[in-house]
């Protein structure tokens, strides 16, 4: 697998719209970050596996980017199945998932510095 340099990239928060997360060299070394949708059934089976990931690890940096989908289905999802991120942030046009590479939902990349 490639290795590549992460850019900064800024994601705005579901939860508060003027809350601005900038993904940068601050954070723990390792982070986990996960794109999905409350729209794609892998992501809902893959979901409860974060939930494990942050039980035994806890101090893992998880952020969670909810892709091309609506804030009131994400927020329904989460509410219901339970949010295991330290951030959930919003791509709502696909260019921070253009960034990181990804092809499809879901897909998770775990990131060192």
């Amino acid at each position: 697998m490639p290795i590549k340099k992460l850019l900064l990239v800024i994601v705005l928060t579901l939860f508060v719209a003027s809350e601005i997360y900038a993904f940068d060299e601050n954070l723990p070394k390792f982070k986990i970050v996960n794109f999905f949708a409350s729209w794609c059934a892998p992501c809902k089976a893959e979901h409860p596996l974060f939930f494990e990931i942050k039980e035994k690890y806890p101090n893992l940096f998880i952020l969670g980017i909810d892709m091309q989908d609506t804030n009131k289905d994400a927020l329904s999802f989460l509410n219901k199945d339970g949010n295991p991120y330290d951030y959930v942030g919003v791509d709502k046009f696909g260019f921070v998932a253009v960034e990181f590479g990804v092809i499809g939902l879901p897909e998770t990349f775990l990131v060192n510095k």
